[in-house]
């Protein structure tokens, strides 16, 4: 099996392992699927999914994105692979606005020449010209989309200039190739409006192939312990009729805790949240659909980070049948690489196994 197909398989474990939507899961009372019906079901999933997955990899659009010259000669210290995290990460979007910004947004007309950046006019946006395999390219950000720029404090007390609406607009000859709209809104409380991201919405394409819908993450801080962290959206990839479209929802609960310049410090308490995941497959004319929910109870950690995971009202649905239910602490404390152990998966039959045996039987089922 290829990684396509591990990468459909472990999906669900690794978010959830991750991160842990703003509703609770609905309790299942009986799934509808044997162990048998389940792996093979789980099998011919994936297979559609990596076939859709393989036909994606060569998104040109996306390739003309990271053909961007480096921009530290400019004094910005900007990856365009970070763009893909955008909307669903409010620290990478801070710091990515922090290594834009400087104190001032960059604005102006920049083009790559002789293996440099210069400066070749005078603009509102920053706007910068390069050439791809002897086609040209414009990329533009638009720091004033449709509402005015703000200024925030950063961490050592300097004002720092921050977009409130910005897009992102990729031109290729002439022709746009990739669209993205952000609205963003900074923390303001008792030290003022901060450096630091409270929501951020994105929406857009890049391409014909990746389409985004309310890409969304906020901290929601009550200056109290019920605060939480959240991110949801919608990313569909298409490619000649087939797609793909992932939906989540996902939230953590926990306490905020701010220093005194009101900066988060530490997110403590993080002993509930709950989580959802779809993934709808449209391939060759016939639809499919593999799903996750399940509430946390507790979350573990230590030093070295994220423990274990206490999971409640756990189901998989396939094609919206809720196909097996779990629940139980997701570890790895047999120490054997292999999460689930803990969890205990329940059939139609009410017969029962371990998410651990689920995943290998799944493995050894699909050839890996």
């Amino acid at each position: 099996m290829n990684q396509y197909r591990l990468l459909m398989l472990c999906l669900s474990l690794v978010v959830a392992l991750s991160a842990c939507s703003k509703t609770s899961t609905p309790v299942v009372t009986q799934p509808e699927y044997s162990q048998e019906d389940f792996v093979t079901a789980v099998d011919d999933y994936t297979d559609d999914a990596s076939v859709l997955m393989r036909n994606l990899q060569d998104n040109t659009e996306m390739n003309v994105l990271m053909s961007m010259p480096d921009l530290s000669s400019l004094g910005i210290a900007f990856d365009p692979q970070q763009l893909m995290t955008l909307g669903t990460q409010p620290d990478v979007t801070t710091q990515l606005l922090r290594d834009l910004s400087n104190l001032f947004l960059p604005r102006g007309i920049y083009t790559f020449i002789d293996d440099t950046w210069q400066y070749t006019g005078a603009s509102q946006n920053l706007e910068l010209r390069w050439t791809y395999e002897a086609q040209d390219v414009t990329l533009v950000l638009n720091w004033n989309n449709s509402s005015a720029t703000q200024m925030v404090l950063d961490d050592a007390g300097n004002s720092v200039e921050v977009p409130t609406s910005a897009s992102l607009q990729l031109t290729l000859d002439g022709s746009t190739v990739a669209l993205l709209n952000a609205t963003l809104d900074w923390y303001d409380a008792t030290c003022g409006a901060i450096l630091e991201l409270s929501s951020i919405v994105l929406n857009g394409y890049i391409g014909n192939s990746v389409t985004l819908t309310n890409v969304s993450a906020a901290l929601i801080d009550n200056t109290d312990d019920n605060d939480s962290v959240t991110t949801s959206g919608s990313i569909t990839l298409a490619d000649a009729g087939d797609s793909a479209t992932f939906n989540w929802d996902i939230s953590v609960n926990g306490t905020i805790n701010r220093n005194v310049t009101c900066f988060i410090e530490s997110i403590t308490n993080t002993t509930s949240g709950s989580f959802m995941l779809e993934l709808e497959l449209l391939v060759a004319g016939n639809s499919s659909g593999l799903g996750i929910s399940f509430d946390v109870t507790d979350i573990a950690s230590d030093e070295n980070g994220l423990t274990s995971i206490s999971l409640a009202n756990g189901v998989i649905t396939i094609d919206s049948v809720p196909a097996v239910m779990f629940a139980g602490v997701l570890d790895d404390s047999d120490g054997d690489g292999i999460p689930g152990e803990n969890v205990i998966v329940t059939f139609s039959d009410n017969k029962t196994t371990t998410l651990e045996a689920v995943l290998l039987l799944v493995i050894a089922f699909s050839g890996f």
